[in-house]
């Protein structure tokens, strides 16, 4: 965590709201990833983004260790999304049974060449590695310290998720292939 960081924490700690803004400003899209990266996406992930940031402004006075900012923030946003997971879960148990079976799949937003679904075909273990890495651009020890891993097993969940990612994004390729083209039959 650098110094600017550091203070804007001690300080949101101690009661400073511009200080509690500024450090939102600066964390909200780390969080964004870590969230998307267990599986939150549209108005789903700014649900759960509004809800860590009500949290964080009645709960940052509990932060003991300013430095463990990142590996509290990001606990508390996996507990708000496994919360609303178990809700939703115990909403569309009944829905799902009436039905007789699981909801068909969203299909692929268009232009997004398969790599949100790719990336849903991941483990989250492996997906919330690969999106620190692509979308906050963080090295391998400041992810291992914000998820409380070594080093060593975030190098092996950046390869086995960009392997797993090439073999998604290869098997969406063969199907899309495999599809008739206007009209022609299969």
């Amino acid at each position: 965590m650098d110094d600017v960081a550091l203070h804007l924490v001690t300080a949101a700690r101690s009661g400073d709201r511009d200080a509690l803004a500024a450090l939102w400003t600066r964390e909200r899209s780390w969080l964004a990833a870590v969230l998307a990266a267990q599986g939150a996406e549209g108005s789903d992930l700014d649900d759960l983004l509004q809800d860590c940031a009500l949290h964080l402004l009645k709960d940052i006075g509990k932060l003991r260790e300013p430095a463990a900012f990142r590996p509290w923030c990001r606990r508390m946003a996996l507990n708000l999304g496994a919360a609303r997971g178990r809700r939703e879960a115990r909403r569309s148990h009944r829905s799902l049974e009436e039905m007789g079976g699981l909801e068909p799949s969203a299909p692929d937003r268009p232009g997004d060449d398969g790599l949100v679904s790719a990336l849903r075909e991941i483990p989250p273990a492996m997906r919330e590695v690969l999106l620190l890495r692509a979308v906050d651009g963080l090295g391998d020890r400041e992810i291992a310290g914000i998820l409380e891993l070594t080093v060593e097993a975030v190098e092996s969940r950046l390869a086995r998720g960009r392997r797993r990612l090439r073999e998604a994004l290869e098997r969406r390729r063969e199907r899309e292939a495999a599809r008739p083209v206007n009209g022609e039959s299969a």
